[in-house]
């Protein structure tokens, strides 16, 4: 069997997305046996209860299927197969974004809350790609839930990258609405906790760029690439 891991560098090679969704269906398949599997094996297992009959797990395995399992293992192989096809969906979200392709990347973003609904991260993605939609309106809403759901960092460190991310949100609502003035007083804020952060400094010099600021704009992409010792291009 070819292990994952190769399965992944064949379909991540190129930029054309097919390998991707190839590799997306045997996912699917491999959750989809896993879970009917699961639920055969608990079948199983209450009628062995139900009977008292002494049978092994052994008695009902297949080929390499996880049926010889215990119960938590087969949990965690359904897990796995779920944790990897959301890997595969994440890198088309990012792939259908490249290619400004932002319908289908909402698509499958939307396909991605129905079990990560509180996700803050997630939620700010999805408000960046309605804003790369020029859907102002939809970008504020779903910044807004995204802001909700980070009211919930505990920890005064939590709370202060909070914060940033929020500051950040609202700066690129202002940059959208040409305001770059506050967009760059919103981002500078949210760049002193994010300082590392490549969005952060990505979206500073921007703002400076429209704002007819080169030097300023220079500087930035300077000093984030001496922070991460790769060289400009």
């Amino acid at each position: 069997m070819v292990p994952f891991a190769l399965r992944w560098l064949q379909a991540d090679a190129g930029e054309e997305p097919d390998k991707m969704y190839q590799l997306l269906d045997y996912c699917t398949q491999q959750l989809q046996a896993d879970v009917n599997l699961a639920a055969t094996m608990k079948s199983l297992r209450a009628t062995q209860r139900l009977h008292s009959i002494s049978l092994q797990d052994d008695d009902f395995a297949v080929g390499s299927n996880p049926s010889n399992l215990p119960q938590s293992s087969q949990e965690r192989h359904v897990q796995m197969w779920a944790r990897r096809q959301h890997m595969v969906v994440c890198n088309l979200v990012n792939r259908h974004v490249r290619s400004k392709e932002y319908k289908v990347a909402l698509r499958w973003l939307s396909w991605l809350l129905i079990e990560r609904r509180e996700d803050p991260g997630l939620w700010s993605v999805v408000g960046y790609v309605q804003l790369m939609l020029g859907d102002i309106t939809a970008a504020d809403r779903t910044f807004h839930k995204a802001a909700e759901l980070l009211g919930s960092a505990r920890s005064p460190e939590q709370q202060r990258q909070a914060q940033a991310i929020k500051r950040r949100h609202q700066g690129l609502l202002l940059f959208a609405r040409n305001d770059f003035a506050g967009a760059l007083l919103e981002f500078e804020a949210s760049g002193q906790v994010l300082s590392q952060a490549a969005a952060a400094l990505q979206s500073r010099a921007l703002v400076y760029v429209y704002s007819c600021n080169l030097g300023a704009a220079i500087q930035v992409c300077m000093h984030a690439s001496s922070n991460s010792g790769v060289p400009l291009p």
